[in-house]
């Protein structure tokens, strides 16, 4: 039972999978540290105004990753939706998926 999961395969397979996977997620982690960063500075650089000017850019970022956190769950579903329609041979589904 060798599939595209690992599961029923060796363990060369299932490590061959994370690498792969690993290597998908990396640049995704590093543009959510780096975001982390910036918006760390902006909230340092503003803190030397005021309290209030704090809670707004506080309030903003929240809101921007409420707003990444959004297009990143569509784009993650519509990757699946694409995947299992390529895989299972449906042209026309994946289309209308993505």
């Amino acid at each position: 039972m060798d599939d595209a999961t690992g599961r029923g395969a060796g363990p060369g397979v299932a490590r061959g999978i994370r690498a792969h996977a690993i290597g998908i997620a990396w640049p995704a982690s590093i543009e959510y540290i780096v975001m982390t960063g910036i918006m760390l500075a902006d909230t340092i650089f503003i803190s030397r105004v005021g309290t209030e000017e704090v809670a707004g850019v506080s309030i903003a970022f929240t809101l921007i990753f409420m707003f990444v956190a959004l297009f990143n769950a569509v784009a993650i579903g519509s990757t699946t939706v694409v995947a299992q329609a390529k895989g299972a041979g449906d042209a026309a589904a994946g289309e209308e998926g993505a």
